[in-house]
């Protein structure tokens, strides 16, 4: 993965955004170590990934438009 994508969000639920992932995570059945960065706070954490409206997207605890992600496994 290229460092520092942007991801968009797909789609809010309450205080979640879903943000689309630009590929198929290795096992989306399991919870995903990531790194986001939203302004100048940093997200380091698990995080779950669904497919949601026909992509894969990453379930994170913002709203924001866009935030970018640095690391995903």
């Amino acid at each position: 993965m290229p460092n520092d994508v942007k991801i968009r969000l797909l789609r809010q639920e309450d205080q979640y955004g879903y943000y689309l992932l630009p590929f198929k995570p290795d096992n989306p059945a399991r919870p995903a170590k990531v790194a986001v960065k939203r302004g100048r706070q940093l997200y380091v954490g698990e995080a779950w990934v669904d497919y949601v409206d026909g992509h894969w997207a990453v379930e994170l605890p913002y709203t924001d438009e866009e935030v970018e992600l640095i690391y995903l496994e």
